[in-house]
């Protein structure tokens, strides 16, 4: 009798053994599924983006050695993120024409130190420009380089529509959102005065 009720309970063993090894076998081919799905979908992307996203948004970095220039193409739209120091005006200027941008919907002037708007002034008069976003510096950090004079000179000449920036505030172009995530008002030095934007 005991050795019955031995054979009975180690029956019993086996049977929730073989019953927990088919469960982790299955929880370890969901779990292997999941992460295939996951990782599938990371490095392709979610269903809903198109193949080829390049037609419609490019962001391109131009180089103009100590500074900053980028352009970035929204389908039809054209938006100029800062320009460089002066001297670099041949550079992008070229760089627009073979990237075929006849019009910049935007131009992005950063904050006023003259390696970020040292060419915009030429841009501003060579290109056709819908609109100018810069910050509004504090009187006391406004600059008096001339850099920064020529750069609102041009402003003025060119009677392109500036555009104050407002931390939080979106502009569409092309069906791409571009946020502001900070306008400089709040910045204690020029740097700290930038414009970002997502």
């Amino acid at each position: 009798m005991f050795l019955l009720k031995r054979r009975k309970r180690n029956k019993r063993k086996r049977f929730s053994l073989i019953k927990l090894i088919i469960m982790a076998f299955f929880s370890l081919v969901a779990i292997t599924l999941s992460l295939k799905t996951a990782i599938d979908d990371f490095n392709n992307g979610p269903a809903t983006v198109p193949a080829d996203t390049s037609a419609h948004f490019q962001m391109h970095v131009i180089d103009v050695g100590q500074g900053d220039c980028t352009l970035i193409k929204c389908g039809s739209k054209n938006i100029l993120i800062d320009g460089g120091e002066n001297g670099n005006e041949t550079v992008v200027l070229e760089y627009l024409r073979k990237q075929g941008v006849q019009t910049l919907d935007l131009v992005v002037a950063t904050h006023p130190h003259s390696d970020h708007i040292g060419c915009l002034d030429t841009i501003l008069e060579k290109k056709d420009v819908k609109a100018v976003m810069a910050p509004v510096v504090p009187d006391e950090l406004v600059p008096t380089s001339v850099a920064y004079e020529k750069f609102l000179d041009a402003l003025t000449n060119s009677q392109t529509k500036y555009l104050r920036p407002v931390t939080g505030n979106a502009h569409t172009f092309d069906g791409v959102e571009m946020l502001i995530l900070d306008d400089g008002s709040q910045g204690t030095n020029l740097n700290c005065c930038s414009i970002v934007v997502k």
